[in-house]
């Protein structure tokens, strides 16, 4: 896993920790040659900055509102994966274990 601020796993909520164990562990079973962390935990400052330039046009996924989002309390993280695509076979998988995650942003996922 990735280390640094934002995408540093070590911040996160323990039982989600756990989870995330399990994604790289299907990851090449979905497809999967690789799996980066592009954001974990997050500061309201952080957020806030997201969150801005998400409503500048500047963001290619959703960013939730400061306060809101999952990521500033250690319970949600962002991945992308090679190809891409599995993704889509990871996130239905979180899905079945009860994690959210949505078609409409697949780079996340939180429980």
């Amino acid at each position: 896993m990735i280390g640094g601020n934002s995408r540093s796993t070590a911040s996160l909520h323990p039982a989600l920790k756990q989870k995330a164990k399990y994604l790289w562990a299907w990851a090449p079973a979905a497809g999967a040659r690789s799996v980066t962390v592009t954001s974990a935990r997050r500061s309201r400052a952080q957020q806030t900055a997201l969150y801005q330039k998400f409503l500048a046009g500047k963001s290619q996924y959703p960013v939730a509102p400061p306060g809101s989002s999952k990521h500033e309390h250690g319970l949600a993280l962002d991945i992308v994966t090679v190809p891409y695509d599995a993704l889509y076979t990871l996130g239905r998988w979180w899905k079945s274990i009860g994690g959210t995650w949505s078609t409409s942003d697949p780079i996340h996922f939180e429980l």
